[in-house]
């Protein structure tokens, strides 16, 4: 019993300083290439590029990279809500 409480809370402590640490870091590069990548497609928009598997293609690497960043968001919020 007092060993299963000893791994679980290091672990725990563990993961907490893992997630934080990487999560920081790859959150730097998630919001740089979400704001290349939307800055591109603007661009594109604006200089009636029309061409389909262009749009398609941007498209496909900003919804995921939109999807993590709004995971980290709402990770970040929760981290900070509740401590």
């Amino acid at each position: 019993m007092v060993l299963t409480s000893i791994v679980s809370s290091t672990t725990a402590s563990a993961i907490s300083l893992f997630t934080s640490v990487g999560l920081g870091v790859g959150g730097v590069f998630v919001a740089a290439a979400l704001l290349v990548m939307l800055g591109h497609m603007d661009l594109r928009g604006a200089a009636g590029d029309e061409r389909r598997r262009t749009k398609y293609t941007i498209a496909a690497f900003v919804l995921p990279l939109s999807l993590t960043f709004a995971g980290m968001m709402v990770f970040q919020t929760m981290q900070v809500l509740a401590p």
